[in-house]
């Protein structure tokens, strides 16, 4: 599943401020992490939530047979209440829902990590998907919502700015710094270096006056030209986009969203058999295994930071499709050039991040 970086969250946000004052209907969920709202705002529309990515759609997805305390809650405290606001957080991947019922509430959705989503009131978090810890904030219910330290808002950069921002960089390479440091992700970091004409392997010291000038001007041109299209792969969608790249042109970003999340999301199986339950249960462990290599290893962790949009979106195809077992997953991800093999024995999927 496509993850969203901070910049075409920001697009969303613009588009989607006519769904102020539509009325959330139901609150479902449909696995562990994927939530939505069924809205009503000229029509019923599907407000859904996955890891790395929030889209409108049309379409309905099976819940949990049995609704979770979180679910619950959920439902308990926005059902039937009306969306006042939408934001997004300090530019980063966060979005907000000011929410209206008998009393005001703040739905957050975070879509960096695993996703997370958080309910508060303007005291504290009444309830939250996954509870979580750090040394600057804490996710758990009745302690007050801080939000995650605030990224570069990539789109009210100057050129003074940036030009500091390259000279004091530790990064090692300038696609690292574009996709990690100013939160383009992977791909826009690659096309911004194109149409610089500079290599994305550059080193950060070795940059010119004229190389920073020449990569602020082509960031301000790459974001400024809004483009909305559905990038195919065999006539399949398999990314979107709102800024200007080839691809089949839509109306607006949201609606090109939507057509690459109805392509790509699948219905969960009603009946899952002891064996699949196993294999599941590998998959879960494998996934876990590599959220802690991340934490333990410093360098490992800065290598999967500069994948971490290309990750995110194995690791979501992974959870949405985990029920059909290793053959069907690796057709979904055979299309990344990072994905190696998978050993279906060990339960391991190996990939080459460089």
């Amino acid at each position: 599943m496509k993850s969203l970086s901070s910049p075409e969250l920001a697009v969303l946000v613009e588009e989607w401020q006519d769904l102020i004052g539509a009325r959330i209907n139901k609150v479902f969920q449909h696995d562990e992490r994927h939530i939505s709202l069924q809205l009503h705002a000229k029509g019923k529309i599907f407000l859904h939530f996955l890891p790395g990515i929030v889209v409108l759609s049309p379409i309905r997805l099976p819940s949990l047979p049995n609704p979770t305390p979180f679910l619950l809650k959920l439902r308990q405290h926005i059902e039937n209440g009306k969306i006042r606001s939408i934001s997004q957080g300090n530019f980063d991947r966060v979005l907000n829902l000011e929410i209206e019922k008998t009393s005001s509430s703040k739905l957050i959705f975070e879509l960096f990590g695993h996703g997370n989503v958080i309910l508060a009131d303007a005291d504290s978090i009444i309830t939250v998907l996954e509870r979580r810890d750090w040394k600057t904030r804490s996710l758990r219910p009745g302690q007050p919502y801080s939000p995650p330290p605030a990224p570069i808002n990539t789109l009210s950069l100057d050129e003074p700015a940036f030009t500091k921002l390259v000279q004091e960089s530790t990064m090692d390479s300038l696609v690292k710094f574009l996709a990690a440091e100013l939160g383009l992700g992977k791909n826009y970091a690659e096309a911004l270096c194109a149409r610089s004409k500079i290599s994305k392997d550059r080193k950060m010291k070795v940059l010119t006056e004229t190389d920073i000038a020449t990569l602020f001007q082509t960031l301000k041109t790459l974001l400024a030209e809004r483009d909305h299209v559905v990038i195919k792969l065999e006539e399949r969608p398999i990314n979107a986009t709102p800024f200007n790249q080839p691809g089949e042109k839509k109306s607006s970003f949201s609606d090109a969203l939507a057509e690459v999340f109805s392509e790509q999301i699948s219905e969960t199986p009603d009946d899952v058999g002891d064996e699949l339950k196993m294999i599941l249960s590998q998959q879960d462990q494998m996934v876990a295994s590599l959220v802690q290599q991340i934490d333990e290893s410093a360098k490992t962790g800065e290598t999967i930071y500069t994948n971490y949009t290309v990750l995110e979106e194995m690791m979501a195809i992974i959870a949405q499709h985990k029920q059909k077992g290793w053959p069907y997953v690796k057709e979904k991800l055979k299309h990344f050039k990072e994905f190696d093999y998978v050993d279906e024995g060990k339960g391991e999927l190996v990939l080459k991040l460089q």
